[in-house]
């Protein structure tokens, strides 16, 4: 069985011969996310294109737009699902925070937990959408769930990886501009294609 560092190591060699793609696929998902409302669906296309170069096939930066609309409805629909969930955590972290009882401490620090769990299953959800014939936004929620439930080690291996991209991002903000978006979901959909055919009972390849 590979590696969540394995499919790492197939997705960075990857990068060698896709790297001017997602570079171009970013910039323009950069652009799209400028104003408010083309921002989910900019996001959707991203994670598409990167899904359509993990399977070999070819793409160019022009194809991002079709996505866009392909997904527009579906990215917007994730999306409110997920400020839902922040809203939801934030206010609680945000009460339990300011309420002075013994206990209050204890259970913002299981909001926090909650909260990054939700950004755990994440990182399968919207791959597994793509995956799915008619994207359901709560199935895609629940199979990601499942998935990190049955594979818990390679998820959080996985999550700490991308949260190692994530720091290089703040460290250096221009990097999600350029590449580091598009890297991360070519890195999330590898992994869920990894995921999907081991629960298909197939012995991936990468």
């Amino acid at each position: 069985m590979l590696t969540a560092w394995e499919v790492l190591g197939a997705a960075v060699a990857d990068v060698r011969h896709v790297g001017i793609i997602l570079v171009g696929c970013n910039l323009v998902w950069f652009l799209c996310c400028l104003p408010i409302i083309t921002a989910p669906p900019a996001t959707a296309a991203l994670y598409a294109i990167t899904r359509e170069i993990g399977y070999r096939r070819s793409m160019s930066w022009r194809d991002f737009f079709g996505y866009m609309g392909q997904y527009f409805v579906v990215g917007w629909r994730w999306a409110i699902l997920n400020l839902i969930a922040a809203l939801i955590v934030f206010l609680n972290v945000w009460f339990y925070d300011n309420l002075a009882v013994s206990i209050a401490p204890l259970l913002r620090w299981i909001w926090i937990v909650i909260g990054l769990l939700w950004l755990i299953i994440q990182q399968y959800t919207f791959p597994l959408m793509l995956e799915q014939e008619k994207p359901r936004v709560l199935l895609a929620t629940r199979n990601a769930l499942v998935l990190c439930l049955r594979h818990p080690l390679y998820t959080l291996i996985h999550a700490l990886v991308a949260a190692t991209f994530v720091f290089m991002t703040i460290v250096v903000p221009y990097f999600w501009m350029v590449f580091t978006v598009a890297l991360i979901m070519y890195f999330y959909n590898r992994g869920v294609w990894y995921l999907v055919q081991l629960e298909k009972g197939a012995e991936p390849t990468l």
